[in-house]
């Protein structure tokens, strides 16, 4: 809708300024910001912005230089005012914590242009006496309800069930038609697989464990096994560790090196040509890491809908949960507060992606407790949440002693699948192996 008399519309330009001048001083907030070009009233900031969302779709840099020369580039800097004016926004003092007020500004103003337009055609309508009133009335609603939608920036959610039907048709055919069940991304472990026919798109899984009992090693484990074998393109977040070390790890435990035996003397000729082949295979697959500690919610989402975008994302796995940062919790919140939207947004991810995404979880201090003792879902720490959240939880119990193991079974730990939300739950026993820091199925 474009009004007759633009200058007498609602708006504010300094609210436009700042917030097109905190997208440019820090990029990552850009999908975070659920706007369309309709909401900035000057022409020549809504072709800024439609710039900006055009550098973040195509993964290039964002900043007052590259946003200048792609305008130039693109013939369309002329219709912003030119260079001066992507410097006026510069020198429009802000910081990005300011965005959201600037942000409800915008939306407010672009609210009262819209009841302006709408306002205008339904008086136009009301003011024709030819057609009938009922249906003036009807046109009207649908215009009002409209505004509200595209301020908020709704999709059509009420839909009729035909679509899922077929899809759950297609679901129960494809478990029909795999012998092994495995209709999702397996995860190398046979017994684990049978239970859950593998990890589905849109389900967030929990793995936890008290530190040191290898959740790190599974979860790297399922993600590089995804990314070589499935070739499945995999993104790990590692909040703990640099991407060196995590690559170091897994090409040793591929390669069947001691990782102990490796620092202590230098590897033979055959111990050599598997790390090379190890290595090569890391390198050739379609695994993508980010190593950034104090990952927040806000970054979380934002890299993870770009790696769907430019790489084809297929399942996302996340080392650890609690070390992550909630973006819309005040320091003044629980700690409790501020992991459950952690947990919220992990699983939100998920299903708008349409992809897995495993959550490694430390479990509290009450699952040392007891000699033996076996962890359970009331020792996920700080949310009850994450257990809420989850369609898959898997406790890590390593089996340490002879009382915790006194038939000396061949396995040494037992992955509890303590809740599953659309199959049964039970235990999974595999036999850890710390040398090289894997998992293999019993024998």
């Amino acid at each position: 809708m474009t009004p007759t008399q633009p200058f007498a519309m609602p708006h504010s330009l300094d609210a436009e300024k700042g917030v097109l001048c905190s997208m440019i001083l820090a990029p990552d907030i850009i999908d975070e910001i659920p706007i369309t070009p309709e909401y900035f009233h000057l022409p020549a900031h809504r072709t800024i912005y439609t710039a900006m969302r055009e550098l973040c779709a195509s993964g290039k840099p964002i900043d007052f230089i590259s946003l200048t020369q792609y305008l130039r580039d693109q013939k369309r800097l002329d219709k912003c005012g030119g260079a001066a004016a992507i410097t006026d926004i510069g020198t429009f003092v802000v910081t990005p914590a300011a965005a959201p007020h600037y942000l409800e500004i915008l939306r407010e103003k672009y609210i009262l242009r819209l009841l302006f337009i709408s306002g205008s055609e339904i008086m136009q309508d009301g003011c024709d006496e030819a057609g009938e009133a009922d249906a003036k009335l009807d046109a009207a609603e649908k215009k009002i309800f409209s505004i509200r939608a595209d301020a908020a920036g709704e999709k059509n959610t009420v839909v009729h069930c035909k679509q899922d039907v077929l899809e759950a048709i297609n679901q129960i055919e494809l478990a029909y038609e795999h012998p092994h069940g495995i209709v999702g991304i397996s995860t190398g472990i046979a017994d684990w697989d049978a239970m859950t026919g593998g990890f589905r798109a849109g389900e967030m899984i929990v793995i936890a464990a008290r530190p040191a009992c290898g959740k790190s090693a599974l979860g790297f484990q399922i993600a590089a096994r995804a990314a070589q074998q499935l070739a499945i393109p995999t993104l790990f977040f590692s909040l703990e560790m640099p991407g060196w070390q995590l690559m170091q790890r897994s090409i040793l435990s591929q390669a069947g090196v001691n990782i102990q035996t490796r620092r202590d003397q230098m590897p033979g000729k055959n111990d050599v040509a598997r790390i090379h082949a190890s290595a090569n295979a890391h390198a050739a697959a379609p695994l993508y890491l980010d190593t950034t500690p104090g990952l927040t919610t806000a970054q979380f989402r934002s890299r993870s809908r770009k790696a769907k975008r430019n790489h084809g994302i297929g399942l996302i796995v996340v080392d650890y949960l609690q070390l992550m940062r909630a973006t819309n919790v005040s320091s003044r919140e629980t700690r409790q507060t501020e992991v459950s939207e952690i947990s919220q947004t992990l699983k939100a991810v998920a299903l708008e992606l349409q992809v897995p995404v495993i959550a490694l979880s430390q479990l509290s201090r009450a699952a040392d407790e007891g000699k033996g003792s076996r962890p359970r879902l009331s020792h996920l720490r700080e949310s009850g949440s994450i257990e809420q959240d989850a369609d898959q939880v898997v406790l890590i119990h390593r089996l340490d002693s002879e009382k915790d193991n006194p038939t000396e079974q061949p396995y040494n730990t037992i992955l509890i699948l303590a809740k599953q939300r659309n199959g049964p739950t039970g235990d999974i026993k595999v036999n850890f192996l710390p040398q090289y820091t894997r998992f293999e199925c019993r024998i």
